[in-house]
């Protein structure tokens, strides 16, 4: 059992006042019939399936729901991927591993991590730097700053690029969670082209050891899937490219591909959730297995 865990879904079930008890909807919508409905059917679901819709989460409800519903999942993905690194890497580090995740939202990825650490009775230190421009996320940071002590946790809203311009700091794992399948749906192609750019320059220059993308499983080409865009990245460290940095990939799956998907990189033998559902989360139904693909860049 991961007690930081249990203490922000608690944290979540208790602030939630939304679905058919709320009395002010911002996206107007009638919850009034949907007992079950805790805002996903009604305001979460269609945000994650409306193309190029530029809508986000702009409800605190939303974020609890979200929290509850989808973090035993995504903090389980990643905390597949980051022991494969640890397992790699364990004996190199030394005291403090430095985590940038850009994109942050409520920071899942952080809670896989210490998880892991925890089950490897590892007594290294976390520095934990989440990057995201939506302040409502902002009482769940601050909860997360607590909740997470004696790892240092800190947010920003600033750009990320622009944040390391003058910086020489390293970065152990730098750590896209579902973002960029977020890019792929809500910017314009222009948008999405300058954005990778930036990022595949960024892991080039900057002092990132890994890189890990964790997505969903949509396989969209030209750049309208996180899949496209993370094969973009790799794609920009290829032969007669103008990089300075020489990388290696690594692509995994959870899930079998339908009739109509590709074979995405090896499948993970074991896709179970790695915490278990708190008794005070189950009205919000959380998804009760990892489902993502993965691809974790090495720089060499």
């Amino acid at each position: 059992m991961c007690l930081e865990l249990s203490n922000l879904i608690n944290q979540c079930v208790t602030s939630y006042k939304g679905g058919a008890s709320c009395e002010n909807c911002v996206n107007h919508k009638q919850c009034e019939s949907m007992v079950s409905c805790k805002c996903y059917d009604s305001c979460i679901y269609p945000l994650h399936h409306a193309h190029g819709c530029g809508k986000t989460y702009n409800c605190s409800n939303m974020a609890y729901n979200y929290i509850v519903k989808h973090l035993y999942r995504f903090a389980s993905e990643i905390e597949y991927a980051f022991r494969d690194i640890y397992n790699a890497e364990y004996q190199n580090w030394k005291d403090t591993i430095n985590i940038v995740s850009l994109g942050c939202g409520p920071s899942s990825e952080l809670y896989g991590i210490i998880n892991e650490l925890h089950e490897q009775n590892s007594n290294l230190g976390v520095s934990y730097h989440g990057f995201d421009t939506n302040t409502i996320w902002q009482d769940i940071w601050e909860f997360n700053v607590v909740n997470c002590f004696p790892y240092t946790v800190e947010y920003s809203t600033d750009d990320m690029f622009r944040f390391y311009d003058n910086s020489d700091e390293h970065i152990d794992i730098l750590i896209l969670n579902y973002l960029l399948s977020d890019i792929a749906r809500n910017m314009q192609d222009e948008q999405k082209v300058a954005f990778l750019n930036s990022l595949a320059n960024f892991i080039d220059v900057r002092d990132v050891q890994y890189v890990i993308f964790n997505d969903i499983p949509l396989f969209y080409g030209n750049l309208n899937s996180g899949y496209s865009c993370m094969e973009n990245i790799v794609g920009q460290f290829g032969l007669n490219k103008p990089r300075i940095s020489k990388i290696e990939c690594y692509r995994e799956r959870f899930g079998e591909p339908n009739q109509f998907q590709p074979v995405y990189g090896k499948k993970r033998q074991i896709g179970n959730l790695l915490f278990t559902v708190d008794e005070i989360a189950k009205d919000f139904q959380p998804f009760e297995y990892c489902n993502s693909i993965q691809m974790i860049i090495k720089k060499l």
